[in-house]
């Protein structure tokens, strides 16, 4: 998240001919980082991407009704920035909420699925306490999401952090 736009561009071809599906090169922290970080415009970092990008479809998270940040937005602001991402080089939109709250995906799959992305939407779970029921398959496919994608801690990291939690 902290190279800047130029250090990047010098692989990107490279990494084009390689075949992959996709590259997840935006959302999360790296709208932030570009903004505060290396005083970048994160919107024209995407277009010199999708610029170089030809083959590979870029990837983006997205953090639900909260966009890239920490707090919610209202319908229609994410609804203009789906739309803003995709016109300026997003194909793959891997959509999440923190809370795992099938109603704060709503909005942005729906907005994906307008702008003809591809939505992708991922459930968040950890073995450590409880999961819950209500992130299921059957709600995502209700939302429109074409691919169930599901993020777990592996038992060998959850027991160090509990190993380190003791001590």
């Amino acid at each position: 998240t902290r190279l800047t736009t130029e250090q990047m561009l010098p692989i990107v071809d490279k990494m084009d001919k390689v075949g992959y599906h996709a590259v997840e090169c935006w959302g999360g922290a790296t709208f932030d980082a570009s903004l505060r970080f290396l005083k970048e415009d994160p919107w024209e970092r995407l277009r010199k991407l999708r610029d170089g990008f030809k083959n590979t479809k870029l990837q983006m998270l997205f953090r639900g009704q909260n966009i890239l940040g920490y707090r919610p937005y209202a319908d229609d602001v994410v609804e203009y920035f789906v739309q803003k991402s995709v016109a300026n080089g997003i194909d793959i939109i891997r959509i999440f909420d923190c809370l795992n709250d099938m109603r704060n995906l709503q909005t942005a799959v729906k907005a994906a699925n307008k702008e003809k992305a591809h939505a992708q939407v991922a459930l968040s779970y950890t073995c450590l306490l409880y999961t819950s029921d209500a992130a299921d398959e059957e709600d995502s496919v209700v939302l429109g999401g074409r691919r169930i994608n599901q993020k777990k801690k592996q038992k060998n990291e959850v027991q160090q952090h509990i190993h380190t939690a003791n001590k």
